[in-house]
């Protein structure tokens, strides 16, 4: 379960489009991903209960 909440983490990292993300205004990867409220805010929730994998760190397999 650990593995999966630190990909689930990740790929929203990635998805953004800011100076860390793959889009646009970072790495330019990808297009502008428009993420909705709603998954953004159950990101939220997701990363502040699990902190640890929500770093830039990548964590080992289970």
């Amino acid at each position: 379960m650990r593995r999966f909440i630190a990909l689930l983490l990740g790929e929203m990292r990635r998805l953004s489009d800011d100076q860390h993300g793959y889009g646009p205004r970072g790495a330019d990867f990808i297009d502008h991903v428009d993420i909705p409220g709603d998954v953004m805010e159950a990101n939220q929730r997701l990363a502040a209960a699990h902190p640890a994998r929500s770093s830039r760190r990548t964590d080992p397999p289970d």
